[in-house]
């Protein structure tokens, strides 16, 4: 058989058949656009977690914790008192030359931040270093970073993220106000003047 008689044969029985022909082709037309769709949420998908590592410093990069407390078997087994120092991350930037950045960072999560004129808001505090914003390439967007001094002579300066400087000041410029940070009600709260005013980082996959 040439050819020309197979796709006339096949053409024919197609003709026989439309609506068997018909339904095959548009499962053919359905299958084949969804696998386009998944291959381009997923591609979207990898994008995003990209651009969320990016605003975090970039993929190469090793964290660090230690453990408040140990659990066997879903049972609280001891509390751990092991804790990094200061003085282990300069051992690491001595020791390992190809490293570009080293960040110690103290988080408390979540304490009470206060303005002067009452405003309140519960956002995650960091202690960090000078190097801190250079590394995870986060700009200032008003005033400044954390500088040496701050860290050697212990001030009470702090710097906020766009969102909760805008949510304690408003439109008003943050820089040069007080706030007051309290973790516990019963603690006395720790003054703390604003130096500085960090860019937003845009959206999140987690937004």
């Amino acid at each position: 058989m040439k050819l020309h008689d197979a796709i006339a044969a096949g053409i024919a029985h197609l003709a026989q058949n439309r609506l068997r022909a018909g339904l095959s082709i548009l499962g053919i037309f359905i299958g084949i656009a969804s696998v386009l769709c998944m291959m381009a949420i997923g591609d979207g998908a990898k994008l995003m977690i990209a651009q969320d590592i990016e605003k975090l410093g970039g993929a190469n990069q090793l964290r660090l914790w230690t453990r408040t407390s140990i659990w066997k078997n879903r049972r609280f087994f001891r509390r751990t008192t092991e804790r990094y120092t200061l003085e282990d991350a300069h051992a690491i930037e001595a020791e390992c030359p190809k490293v570009q950045f080293v960040l110690p960072k103290n988080e408390g999560y979540r304490p009470l931040i206060t303005s002067a004129d009452g405003s309140q808001v519960r956002h995650t505090l960091e202690g960090v270093t000078p190097d801190y914003a250079r590394g995870l390439h986060w700009k200032v967007r008003a005033g400044r970073f954390l500088s040496e001094s701050d860290i050697e002579d212990a001030k009470q300066v702090c710097v906020l993220g766009a969102d909760t400087a805008t949510e304690l000041f408003g439109e008003a410029s943050a820089l040069g106000q007080e706030v007051k940070i309290r973790y516990y009600w019963r603690q006395p709260p720790v003054r703390v003047r604003v130096v500085g005013v960090m860019e937003t980082k845009g959206s999140s996959i987690n937004s």
